[in-house]
């Protein structure tokens, strides 16, 4: 492939601070980039065209620019406080969802911004916290400890808050698309054991929701984290009277290693009936 084709050069743009951004190479990609940063810097200077959310638009970009972000807060500080109508996210829970990739200046910005933005619940009754963990794992990026980090220290209390469907912030990492044991390791060091001891509106608690997900090795690691730190989780039944290990093996391909771990933690898990009347066993047949 030859190189990328050089465009005309565009004026370069301007902030609300007055700086000049310029990028590093006059590339046709760049130079898109660049028109549309300097069209959405000067949408920032103006009032919210009708039906639109300049700031929430801006943090959706795969790739939020600082410079436009804090022209929009600087030309009008109430769209931090703006909510999308359907899911009623701030701003803040928009980053969230960008958690794995998005800059850590950026979440800054939006914290100092309106700082009881952190304690504010979207229509579902999740935090900014709740937001991170959902996200954190999705996609190709690693998990991103230091933002999670700052999340949960910039509200501590609410990692032991719970949405509406009474999940804590414990519960949404271990349900997310990839689950990460450095997450679930660094909310139990945050937040301390009793995290794994939890339980959301139906009774499950994080490790009944863990022996469901795939994930390989890496879920092992963390259903073996989960019986660490509260084995009497073993012996907790839901709100259908279900053990973990009912839940172990009523997978599509339950692992044995799982099953190895539940049963020497808690052995007479395997004679316990559900409100069925089923043992786990009956479970597998």
């Amino acid at each position: 492939m030859g190189k990328p084709k050089v465009v005309e050069e565009l004026p370069p743009v301007t902030n609300h601070k007055g700086v000049q951004i310029f990028f590093d190479e006059n590339t046709t990609a760049n130079m898109m980039r660049r028109v549309n940063i300097r069209d959405m810097m000067e949408l920032a200077k103006k009032p919210d065209p009708d039906g639109r959310l300049l700031l929430q638009e801006e943090l959706y970009r795969a790739s939020p620019n600082e410079d436009i972000i804090e022209t929009l807060l600087a030309s009008d500080p109430e769209r931090i406080k703006k909510r999308n109508p359907d899911s009623g996210c701030l701003p803040l829970h928009i980053a969230c969802l960008n958690i794995h990739s998005i800059d850590s200046g950026i979440l800054l910005i939006l914290i100092d911004a309106w700082p009881d933005s952190i304690k504010k619940v979207d229509r579902y009754g999740f935090l900014p916290i709740h937001k991170a963990c959902i996200a954190n794992c999705i996609g190709n990026q690693p998990p991103n400890l230091d933002n999670i980090t700052m999340i949960v220290e910039a509200y501590p209390d609410g990692i032991g808050k719970q949405s509406k469907r009474g999940q804590y912030p414990l519960h949404c990492a271990v349900e997310s698309k990839r689950p990460f044991s450095q997450i679930i390791d660094l909310l139990i060091e945050l937040g301390g054991k009793w995290m794994c001891n939890v339980e959301d509106k139906f009774k499950q608690t994080p490790l009944h929701k863990a022996v469901t997900r795939a994930g390989g090795p890496e879920m092992l690691m963390i259903v073996e984290a989960l019986v660490e730190h509260a084995p009497m989780t073993c012996k907790h039944q839901d709100c259908r009277g279900m053990l973990p290990l009912h839940w172990a093996v009523s997978r599509k391909e339950p692992v044995l290693e799982m099953l190895i771990e539940l049963i020497e933690c808690f052995p007479f898990a395997v004679l316990q009936k559900d409100m069925d009347g089923k043992m786990p066993v009956d479970r597998i047949l």
